[in-house]
């Protein structure tokens, strides 16, 4: 199998177990910065130069980060697809 069918079943499945990882989501609706970069697989510093698409909001006046975890899988879910669109 190739890199692209892998993503292409992958997406596939996301895709058919949208409502399940809904309500999944419900159950922690918020995500913090290290929970939110492990979501994207990304680092602190991409996290906080890409936090106005991201919909993240402060949470308090030290300045930590809060992320809506449906968005943050919308959002990885978005890049892994147009990564299979587009190879």
């Amino acid at each position: 199998m190739t890199e692209n069918e892998v993503r292409n079943i992958a997406l596939q499945v996301m895709q058919e177990h949208d409502d399940l990882l809904k309500r999944l989501l419900r159950r922690v609706p918020t995500s913090n910065v290290r929970q939110a970069c492990e979501i994207l697989n990304c680092n602190r510093k991409w996290l906080y130069k890409n936090v106005h698409h991201l919909n993240g909001q402060r949470k308090n006046k030290r300045g930590d980060w809060e992320f809506s975890t449906l968005e943050l899988v919308r959002y990885r879910s978005s890049r892994l697809s147009s990564c299979a669109q587009n190879p």
